[in-house]
């Protein structure tokens, strides 16, 4: 990793404080690996807030086992915006990461951040890249964002409003200044799906800071098969048009018909790698909504042929060696 302070000078130089906090739901099964990851920081200066979120398994437990090395709080189940916002509320650093339960955080992650965020004064957010992996680590393949983003400070308001999320900002490796999120004051609980809350929380950020995202790994985003279930693809894509809906007074006509295709287009892509038979009529309301958009159209087409490769290549596997892929 290219940016971080040595170990000279964390010593000689009182670091600011990064709170850390993890919302716990029913995550029992990679919760310690969770909190491993982040107390094996090289970054020494940081404080661990676990919220339990009213689980039914075994993730208290857990936490128990952790107690001395992080602070943790339990609560009703009311939610992972409101478990991140009691988190913040008992922060004492003037730095916030969040880590979502079930994610994996390398170890010069927060001292190659916070040596940006040194750096870049003006900077609010400094984000980064995870590794999609399956839920015995194996890598997947995902699709980068050729968008020029990286590497600079930057205003993201109008590239999500036209994007949606970009790699680079999530929730898991973003380090963000304290003052920042009491301006927008936290979270907002009343949005029903993760993704739409992650997106309008990053939205009404960039209306008051310019973000820096490395072009650097710093992490592992867990992608669980429940996640991408057929009932959630629906929720999922349903709140983003209610989250389009809500700016809609920032979109010409023209913008706005472009966002809602590639919302639909999105949905299309997901919908077919689940199997769902509607992926093509999701798809001609893209196109009917713009279609210019040739790369959306493209890259549902590729999809549609490595979908096929795979289902022609899947009965062999288990006699020649190759290694199933999730999905």
């Amino acid at each position: 990793m290219g940016h971080k302070l040595n170990f000279t000078e964390q010593s000689i130089v009182r670091l600011p404080l990064v709170s850390v906090v993890v919302p716990v739901y029913n995550a029992a099964k990679f919760l310690t690996e969770t909190l491993n990851s982040i107390l094996c920081q090289t970054y020494k200066q940081i404080e661990v807030i676990a919220v339990n979120d009213g689980s039914t398994d075994s993730s208290r437990e857990i936490l128990k086992e952790f107690s001395g090395r992080i602070h943790w709080i339990d609560q009703e189940n009311y939610g992972v915006a409101i478990a991140r916002n009691v988190g913040i509320a008992h922060s004492r650093g003037n730095f916030v990461a969040f880590c979502d339960a079930d994610d994996i955080w390398f170890p010069e992650k927060i001292e190659c951040q916070m040596d940006l965020m040194h750096r870049h004064p003006d900077v609010g957010v400094v984000g980064g890249l995870l590794e999609n992996v399956d839920e015995l680590g194996r890598k997947i393949e995902a699709c980068l964002c050729y968008l020029d983003l990286y590497d600079k400070p930057i205003n993201l308001r109008q590239i999500l409003l036209m994007e949606g999320n970009v790699n680079g900002i999530d929730m898991s490796t973003a380090i963000i200044r304290k003052n920042v999120l009491e301006k927008i004051q936290g979270f907002d609980p009343e949005h029903k799906h993760l993704k739409a809350e992650d997106y309008d929380f990053w939205i009404r950020i960039s209306n008051q800071t310019k973000f820096y995202l490395p072009y650097e790994y710093f992490g592992q985003y867990r992608v669980l098969r429940k996640s991408r279930s057929h009932g959630s693809l629906r929720k999922e894509y349903s709140a983003q048009f209610q989250i389009l809906q809500m700016y809609r007074s920032e979109y010409s006509l023209e913008n706005y018909n472009i966002r809602k295709a590639k919302i639909y287009s999105e949905w299309a892509e997901s919908s077919f790698v689940v199997g769902e038979k509607h992926a093509w009529k999701l798809q001609a309301k893209a196109m009917k909504l713009h279609p210019a958009n040739l790369y959306h159209q493209v890259r549902f087409g590729w999809g549609l042929i490595k979908h096929m490769v795979k289902s022609l290549v899947r009965p062999f596997q288990g006699n020649i060696g190759f290694r199933k892929d999730i999905g």
